[in-house]
């Protein structure tokens, strides 16, 4: 398994990370954990999932509604 990454002067800055597999299984590297709602103080206990590669984090709709999240444009 084999991990590339490369950029660009600044003023085109471009990142990408490549992951090459070779018949070996590749893991994502998850961890549980309690999130509390900032609204309305209760927890839930969750699955994270870690990519290294990525720019941004996401949660499901159905976290977000449970834990009264302002929705975002995007």
């Amino acid at each position: 398994m084999n991990e590339i990454e490369f950029s660009l002067p600044r003023e085109e800055s471009i990142s990408q990370n490549v992951l090459v597999s070779t018949g070996e299984i590749v893991f994502i590297k998850t961890a549980t954990a309690k999130v509390t709602s900032p609204a309305n103080k209760s927890g839930l206990n969750v699955r994270l999932l870690f990519d290294s590669g990525s720019q941004r984090s996401y949660v499901t709709a159905r976290l977000a509604e449970k834990l009264e999240l302002p929705k975002g444009k995007q």
